[in-house]
């Protein structure tokens, strides 16, 4: 899983101005973000609670909804009028991670559908 790559879609959906992505280098695959005015922050969504909940309420704003149950995570695409709904589970080491994946893929699926 490329963190720095994946942060990076999280953080640009949350609307932030970003600069340039550089990598912190740890064996915790951190990753830093310059944003346009000059700040940089340390982006660890993966590793966050307080940086990653915003993302999901941003996403269930939307209509989206995100099931949480102990290492898994269900993300269920809302109804629209033709199309169904989607439920994928994401399973990770513990339920912050499983989260993160199911946000990171929500990216995925988000960008493709713009």
């Amino acid at each position: 899983m490329n963190y720095t790559e994946n942060n990076k879609l999280i953080a640009e959906f949350m609307r932030w101005n970003i600069k340039s992505p550089t990598t912190i280098p740890t064996n915790l695959h951190l990753s830093n973000l310059e944003l346009d005015n000059g700040e940089v922050m340390e982006l660890q969504f993966q590793e966050s609670w307080a940086l990653l909940m915003p993302v999901v309420e941003k996403i269930e704003k939307l209509g989206f909804v995100f099931k949480m149950y102990g290492n898994v995570t269900t993300f269920l695409k809302k109804r629209t009028f033709n199309e169904p709904i989607w439920n994928d589970d994401f399973r990770g080491k513990t339920n912050r991670e499983a989260t993160y994946k199911a946000v990171v893929e929500f990216m995925k699926w988000h960008n493709e559908k713009k």
